[in-house]
Order: C-alpha cells, then structure tokens, then sequence
C-alpha cells in the first residue's frame, strides 16, 4: 500500500489521503468492519478513480462510491468556474464504472447517476438499483418495506425503518 500512495503522491485527489484518515480505515477493517469510501467527483480528480479503488481494494474496505458535484449552493459555484463534469462526461465515466472498473475490482463500486441517466436495464429487476420490482422506489427514495407504486399505492414509512448515522 505504501508503494500505491507513492505513486499516488502530488495528485490533488490523494493530497488528502493522509496518515490519519488512511489509520482509520485500518483501524476500522482490523476490527472487522467494512467501511465505504466515497469520492466526490470533480474534473481534477475524476483521473484518480481507478487508483483509488486500488487503494482501498488493498486495505480490505468493503465499497466505493463515486458521488457527483450538483449545481447548488457550493457546488453551483464550483459549475460556473468549470470544476464539475458536463453531462456528457458523467454518463461516460457512469458507463466506464459499470462496464469496466465494477467488473475489474473485488469490491463493490458505486456510481451516482441522476436517475434520469440511468440506463433503463439498471431500473428493473433483481441486478437494478431499485425494488427489484419496478426501480422506481429507488428513484423515490422510499424503502425498502414499502409496496411498489404500482402495485398498491405509497404507504407511509414506519420511523424505525431508517438508520440515521
């Protein structure tokens, strides 16, 4: 691992990929638990990606999730100075992710596509990002526990069904 920060070292992306936050990610997989890694993607470091799931393939972390910068608030200002990704550019790199880094990587990888990018294959069923019946509780945001729309309506959601972190 020492090696891959070495290789690593100068990027913007990993300049703050410290000793600290790289020891707790250690600390947490050496107590058996798999943490999530998430990246923010901006165009100085969408190039980092595959290096960073290396990295954390390597430390033993149980996924990645690849985020995208949102034209609001602060990330509306980071759009007008040309920091975030165009369109075109977010649906390359989702389909890269999904046909190719996924595919190639022992952990799990996932991607943030704006639902309305998301390819209609990955909407239903079991493999999709939604209720393995329709995909659209995924889109909703509804959980899990709640009938798909269209076969009975949206009930509400009992508190205790969410985990707040």
């Amino acid at each position: 691992m020492e090696q891959m920060l070495k290789r690593m070292n100068g990027s913007e992306a990993f300049r703050v990929a410290s000793k600290r936050p790289l020891d707790g990610l250690r600390n947490l997989v050496d107590v058996g638990l798999r943490p999530q890694v998430i990246m923010t993607l901006m165009r100085k470091n969408m190039s980092q990606m595959e290096k960073l799931v290396l990295l954390v393939e390597e430390m033993g972390v149980g996924s990645v999730k690849f985020n995208l910068v949102q034209p609001r608030s602060r990330g509306e200002v980071m759009h007008l100075a040309g920091e975030t990704l165009t369109i075109q550019e977010m649906i390359s790199i989702g389909e890269w992710v999904e046909k190719e880094l996924s595919k190639s990587a022992s952990i799990e990888i996932y991607y943030d596509h704006p639902p309305a990018f998301r390819p209609l294959s990955k909407m239903f069923g079991e493999n999709g990002t939604g209720c393995s019946r329709c995909g659209i509780q995924g889109i909703l945001g509804l959980c899990r526990a709640n009938p798909c729309l269209f076969k009975g309506g949206i009930q509400p959601v009992p508190i205790d069904t969410f985990i707040y972190i």
